[in-house]
């Protein structure tokens, strides 16, 4: 990149005002869905300005600011009046600030480095403003805050995280999966999932979850995902079933060839901790858009079994096997 570009990606300044939204566009960019999410996104539920103390990286980032986007903020703006949401699947990070007057920003311009960046915009709503970011590539926010001014760097997951996890619960929305003895495969995935990223998430790790509920992902899609955001793994999780027999059961998965041997010690720490038989590693592929990622397709057990369906329904076996799953991420990966 030459001296030329460099002064185009980071000198951020009056042109800005150009991108201020309509109030109507405002409203359905903020209430636009993306097909992943990001677990425990808000600040209420996450200290997202505490990243920094996760990683000495982030602090000596944050020391000298170099490389940040600086955003002005009025002296009465205290750092509990902003918000950083991220929508990962559409490169994109809010970031939501109250008190500030809705021309503020026409006076007040941004100013720092736009590394990462493809695009900003801004946006008043109810009172609130904020800032979006387009980001290159998935990215999450790496913030800090002093009076006057909030800082914001985008980095990959995987310089922050230890481990970057993308969560799939294999089916939802029209799709039920199996439905056997009033058990719903997708009701038990879902469940996993959703308690799997929580308690990942609350053990330092990064966390992004398909949602099949409300959106249509494509295999494709969670490939680029994986990739973009450098996961460590995408775990897809299933129950297994047999058409032939109601007395199989047992905990199974399939892998990519690189996660073999790691799916192997995944189905036998599920098999000890839930009291399940320990079916192994299939000799089944996992799909094809899938088998050039870090890929473990988990079987938990087998609906068609109904002590087992019954079990896999249960909160006391999801809590162990979220457990136990949780720690082999963190510990065996």
């Amino acid at each position: 990149m030459n001296n030329n570009d460099k002064k185009e990606r980071t000198g951020i300044t009056a042109f800005l005002s150009l991108f201020i939204f309509a109030l109507s566009v405002g409203l359905v960019i903020l209430t636009d869905y993306s097909g992943i999410t990001v677990m425990a996104e808000s600040r209420a539920e996450r200290g997202v300005f505490n990243k920094r103390a996760e990683n000495e990286m982030v602090s000596e980032l944050i020391s000298d600011r170099s490389g940040y986007l600086r955003i002005p903020l009025p002296d009465t703006v205290e750092e509990g009046d902003i918000d950083v949401i991220e929508e990962p699947l559409k490169k994109r990070i809010f970031i939501q600030i109250s008190g500030v007057d809705e021309d503020y920003y026409k006076e007040n311009f941004f100013s720092g480095d736009m590394t990462g960046i493809r695009d900003v915009k801004y946006g008043f709503l109810n009172g609130i403003s904020t800032v979006e970011l387009e980001t290159e590539k998935i990215r999450v926010p790496v913030t800090d805050y002093i009076r006057g001014s909030f800082y914001v760097n985008v980095a990959s997951p995987a310089e922050i995280y230890d481990r970057v996890v993308v969560i799939d619960p294999g089916h939802g929305g029209d799709d039920p999966g199996s439905i056997v003895y009033g058990v719903e495969e997708k009701v038990v995935t879902a469940n996993v999932a959703l308690k799997l990223g929580k308690e990942l998430e609350s053990r330092g790790a990064k966390v992004y979850l398909i949602n099949r509920e409300e959106a249509s992902v494509s295999e494709s899609d969670i490939a680029r995902t994986v990739n973009e955001c450098d996961a460590d793994l995408l775990l897809t999780l299933h129950t297994g079933a047999d058409a032939d027999t109601r007395t199989t059961k047992g905990v199974e998965a399939r892998a990519s060839d690189d996660m073999k041997e790691k799916a192997e010690i995944l189905t036998g720490m599920l098999s000890a901790s839930c009291d399940q038989r320990d079916l192994k590693v299939s000799e089944g592929k996992v799909p094809e858009g899938l088998s050039d990622i870090p890929c473990i397709w988990l079987r938990l057990g087998v609906i068609t079994n109904k002590e087992e369906a019954l079990k896999m329904n249960s909160e006391g076996y999801q809590d162990k096997a979220v457990k136990t799953i949780a720690d082999f991420i963190l510990n065996r990966l």
